[in-house]
């Protein structure tokens, strides 16, 4: 029985952080870029939005993501207005500054 050589492991491969602007569509270590926040914080969030429960049960929103067969693709203006609705502002909670008055 011939023997096939190893295939040899590398570096998990990670989008180079986004110099310019977004894409419009982004795939996920591109959207883990543009939010600044670890692959596996994506992952699970995007796992999130499959759960029918979540708005029955009071919970926030889930990250909006497009799926593609097991691919996932995110939206620059879905992700800006994910990220609005989260805000602390549009909560109406006042933020100030600590020691101020």
């Amino acid at each position: 029985m011939p023997r096939y050589p190893r295939r040899k492991s590398g570096p998990y491969k990670v989008a180079p952080p986004l110099l310019g602007p977004a894409p419009d569509i982004m795939i996920a270590p591109e959207a883990t870029s543009y939010l600044r926040t670890a692959p596996s914080t994506v992952y699970e969030w995007a796992a999130r939005a499959d759960d029918p429960t979540r708005a029955a049960n009071g919970l926030p929103n889930p990250i909006p993501v497009i799926r593609v067969g097991r691919l996932l693709r995110f939206r620059r203006v879905d992700l800006d207005a994910w990220l609005e609705s989260r805000s602390s502002s549009a909560k109406g909670i006042k933020v100030t500054k600590a020691g101020a008055r």
